[in-house]
């Protein structure tokens, strides 16, 4: 008799350290809404001669901040989004302005400048912000003249067009012809 006690009471207390272990792995979860966080991840794609060209970032609001020069400095590499570096996912190669871009998945960089920005498209893909970025790494690099547009963007954008590769935020525009080949 004893034993049978001794083993419900076993049974009932293993009861309770499961239950307490749920409540505690529920109650540690980020339970935050995707859509309100400061920087959402945002995936954008379009779909050209059935190959699909992708764009995967954390995206950052202006918050009536000063960005090009001051949140964002001049002549540094930045991942240009929030968190992980921002992705881009290409099914075919690509023409970006005059230079190619082979199909792959690669982490979007750039260089903000006064003048003329440095886009970069590194092969180590999955990596957090800038931190271990290594230009060794650079698939390629092209420079190009931002657009300085009269309304604000908010939220960073960074998508394909049929025939452009943008990114818009805050006043800037860049906008790179786009040929997939």
């Amino acid at each position: 008799m004893i034993e049978k006690e001794h083993i419900l009471h076993i049974i009932k207390h293993s009861y309770i350290c499961l239950f307490s272990l749920i409540v505690l792995i529920l109650t540690s979860c980020d339970n935050t809404d995707p859509n309100t966080r400061p920087s959402p991840l945002t995936v954008d794609s379009i779909i050209i001669n059935n190959k699909i060209y992708k764009t995967e970032y954390s995206s950052p609001s202006v918050r009536k901040r000063k960005i090009w020069g001051e949140l964002e400095p001049y002549d540094q590499v930045w991942r240009t989004g929030a968190n992980d570096a921002s992705l881009i996912n290409i099914q075919s190669d690509i023409k970006l302005g005059d230079d190619i871009l082979p199909k792959g998945k690669y982490s979007f960089f750039t260089i903000p400048s006064k003048g003329k920005w440095t886009l970069i498209f590194n092969k180590q893909w999955k990596q957090w912000g800038a931190y271990s970025y290594d230009q060794s790494e650079d698939q390629l690099r092209i420079t190009f003249s931002p657009s300085w547009m009269d309304e604000n963007q908010e939220k960073l954008k960074i998508y394909f067009t049929n025939d452009e590769f943008i990114l818009r935020w805050e006043f800037v525009k860049l906008a790179i012809p786009f040929t997939p080949i």
